[in-house]
């Protein structure tokens, strides 16, 4: 086992927690790296309601409270790249990188938001490792289609994510088919790599399924998630009888929201115990029509063995060509018959688990290629 006190600048876009799943993500990896002897120099940027877990387990944080007319000055003086890539940027996050660099083993950019500090440190560019969540180009074909100005923007996206990524050649993305597209899109043969210990599937418990009770997961301040929780209540809702019962979990969703749900909907907020709510479920309904990337959602349910009814972007990239657990809905009579059909019908928990461990094991681990980018 990796044993040495060697140091790792991580800089990603938000505190590092387990509220959300990226976050999440990046939680367990620290621990991972701290576990086999690394310290960490952590750069990351303020969110509403979100603080770092257990900070003290860093050698040091620079934690940068970003405020409008901040990411505003920035997005002028950089703005010939897209204003998502420049939203993270600060010169006192590059001043306290750049002074680490030449001792770090490694320098890890979580989330594209802060790729863009590698554009100032090519003189250490062989130490630098990005992880691509989504690809945003992709993204923002979906939110830009049908606008009159979308060939322009998506040009602009094109252009400003061709240039970040090109600046290491050690870039990570979370399904094949991200690989793809940055293999057509940008000439790049990044690696597919996940946190293999975050899914992989434990011991079920043996918990009595609910087939009238459903689960939504996510974080409720992301406009994609809320958009779909939203149309599901105002499209689907109506035509369900009244014995379905909804539990919406993870952090985000507003009070006023909140008071407004309908009688059969329940939100929670953040869950230490997710796989008591989802071993216990019927399915976990995903209704997303925007966003980009693998939904860790969707592999939060498989892992504790609960089926999926969602639409194709809730699935993407998700290679489990199984109709019964994987349940496609793209329209409001489609979720309407998805859910009657789990209502009638069981599941075996312990068949989920085991597809998802032989989709798993296609991937490299995230963990192990940090280490050996930081060791080589």
């Amino acid at each position: 086992m990796q044993t040495t006190k060697e140091n790792i600048v991580i800089v990603t876009a938000y505190p590092v927690n387990n509220l959300t799943a990226g976050q999440g993500n990046l939680n367990r990896i620290a621990d991972g790296l701290i576990s086999r002897g690394f310290t960490i120099s952590l750069v990351c940027f303020s969110y509403p309601g979100h603080t770092i877990e257990r900070p003290e387990r860093f050698e040091e944080i620079l934690f940068i409270r970003q405020e409008r007319p901040q990411r505003f000055l920035y997005a002028l003086l950089l703005g010939f790249f897209f204003p998502l890539f420049t939203v993270r940027f600060s010169f006192r996050a590059l001043f306290f990188i750049r002074k680490r660099s030449r001792d770090a083993k490694l320098i890890f950019l979580d989330y594209s938001q802060v790729f863009i500090y590698a554009l100032f440190l090519k003189k250490v560019r062989q130490k630098i490792c990005m992880f691509a969540h989504d690809v945003i180009y992709q993204k923002y074909t979906r939110v830009f289609k049908n606008k009159w100005y979308g060939p322009m923007a998506m040009r602009y996206i094109q252009y400003t994510e061709k240039t970040m990524l090109h600046q290491s050649d050690n870039i990570s993305v979370l399904s094949f088919k991200d690989k793809l597209l940055l293999n057509e899109n940008y000439a790049i043969n990044p690696v597919v790599s996940i946190l293999k210990r975050r899914f992989t599937p434990g011991p079920l418990m043996n918990s009595k399924i609910d087939l009238n009770h459903f689960v939504f997961l996510g974080a409720w301040n992301r406009d994609e998630n809320l958009d779909g929780l939203k149309w599901f209540i105002e499209n689907v809702y109506p035509s369900l009888p009244r014995q379905f019962l909804f539990t919406i979990v993870g952090p985000g969703i507003k009070e006023a929201f909140k008071n407004n749900l309908p009688p059969a909907f329940k939100a929670v907020g953040f869950v230490d115990d997710l796989a008591l709510v989802l071993q216990s479920s019927s399915a976990l309904i995903s209704p997303l029509f925007l966003g980009a990337g693998i939904k860790f959602k969707v592999l939060d349910a498989f892992k504790n063995g609960c089926r999926v009814i969602g639409t194709d972007i809730s699935f993407e990239g998700i290679e489990i060509e199984t109709s019964d657990i994987l349940l496609k809905a793209n329209a409001a009579e489609e979720f309407v018959k998805q859910i009657h059909y789990c209502s009638q019908t069981g599941y075996d928990p312990e068949n989920i688990t085991d597809l998802l461990c032989q989709f798993i094991n296609r991937f490299d681990d995230t963990l192990e290629w940090i280490i050996r980018k930081a060791t080589s």
